[in-house]
């Protein structure tokens, strides 16, 4: 896909991804300072257990008390994109939700107890309940997770991101 307004010169693709990569770089940069969000849970009862690595593209966030059922909250206004409700005991993310934000925003929310969703929601705003923390191991719906907590993955127009450089402190 080219960029609003770029030709393609000669054939040559390679300049114009180029360009691409270099646009987002500078988007990210922009966003970073724009783009400020809530923590999903509430701080003081949780902990990161996983923080965002090459081969995490995520962070995991755990209760201090190891018990189930700490809310979860949308970090920001949203559309709904996807909710799966699983039973999965071994695989994926178990019961999650993908979340749609302004400009290109995505977020996830996995290894759900619950979720509190109704057919034909369309929006909410950040701070609404959106589910309720699980994935304790070998419980349905769990996913292939090792322990109580919810995996919080953001991306923008399709890249991850660290969430941990967008959150209001």
């Amino acid at each position: 896909m080219l960029l609003r307004g770029v030709k393609e010169i000669s054939g040559d693709r390679r300049y114009v991804f180029s360009l691409q990569v270099c646009l987002f770089h500078i988007q990210s940069k922009i966003f970073k300072k724009i783009m400020k969000i809530r923590y999903p849970v509430d701080r003081k009862k949780t902990h990161i257990t996983q923080g965002y690595s090459w081969r995490h593209k995520a962070i995991d966030i755990a209760p201090l008390d190891k018990g189930e059922g700490l809310p979860i909250y949308a970090v920001e206004d949203f559309a709904w994109d996807r909710v799966v409700q699983s039973n999965s005991r071994w695989i994926g993310y178990g019961n999650h939700i993908i979340l749609k934000h302004r400009d290109g925003w995505t977020t996830l929310y996995a290894h759900l107890l619950s979720m509190k969703y109704k057919e034909g929601w369309k929006t909410g705003k950040a701070g609404d309940i959106i589910g309720y923390m699980g994935g304790k191991r070998g419980k349905p719906g769990s996913g292939k997770s090792t322990g109580v907590h919810v995996h919080f993955e953001m991306k923008s127009y399709g890249r991850p991101v660290n969430p941990m450089n967008y959150f209001i402190t």
